[in-house]
């Protein structure tokens, strides 16, 4: 007999579907056939369309947190080397894995569903403001380290930060390029950091060398 289904297993089997194929051209019975079930019973699991989109939003809010506290919390590397690491780890996922295809997902649902499903869209910019929160916690720590450009507030970067990445990401998937994400790299952060950062530095020697 098969093992039934749970909630968190329904949306993760749904997720990079969402992520390719967005909200509005996906439905219910979509969701369903992804774990072998007739499209009646995802209202067994999920109220409406709509609660569904949250859960998967939740979701990838989740694996975000996990993957920043991972990279951002690392205190055996400064914060531009944190930085630095978790950009790296960004084009290598996007690009290298899925040919930059596929951009962010919250940022891709968050187009489609501003002006026409305003749960999702409110909830995706809580997604923004939790992740510009971590980002922040770590840009407060590279400013009490002398690391963070004076005349930059952390609030400030971490805004710059993530705004600059939303954008990277929508450029990276019309252009089919990871120059977006690898500017932000070896352009922005040594901006931020006042001229240090892992790449940028390497980008130099590299240029010195050659």
């Amino acid at each position: 007999m098969r093992a039934k289904t749970s909630r968190s297993e329904f949306v993760t089997a749904n997720l990079a579907f969402v992520w390719e194929r967005g909200y509005h051209a996906t439905g219910v019975s979509d969701y369903a056939s992804k774990v072998g079930l007739p499209k009646g019973s995802f209202y067994n699991y999920f109220d409406s369309k709509v609660d569904f989109a949250l859960q998967v939003v939740d979701a990838y809010t989740a694996a975000w947190e996990s993957l920043l506290q991972r990279f951002l919390t690392d205190q055996t590397l400064s914060v531009p080397e944190r930085f630095d690491r978790f950009l790296e780890q960004q084009i290598h996922d996007h690009c290298d894995t899925h040919h930059c295809v596929r951009g962010c997902l919250a940022g891709n649902l968050g187009i489609e569903t501003a002006n026409t499903v305003a749960p999702v869209a409110e909830r995706i910019e809580a997604t923004f403001a939790h992740i510009e929160q971590l980002f922040k916690t770590a840009f407060v720590q590279a400013q009490n380290d002398g690391l963070l450009v004076p005349g930059v507030s952390p609030d400030t970067a971490a805004a710059l930060l993530l705004n600059s990445l939303e954008g990277a990401f929508l450029r990276m998937k019309v252009a089919r390029s990871r120059t977006p994400l690898q500017e932000i790299r070896t352009t922005l952060l040594p901006l931020l950091f006042g001229g240090h950062s892992v790449a940028a530095d390497a980008q130099r020697t590299t240029t010195r060398d050659s």
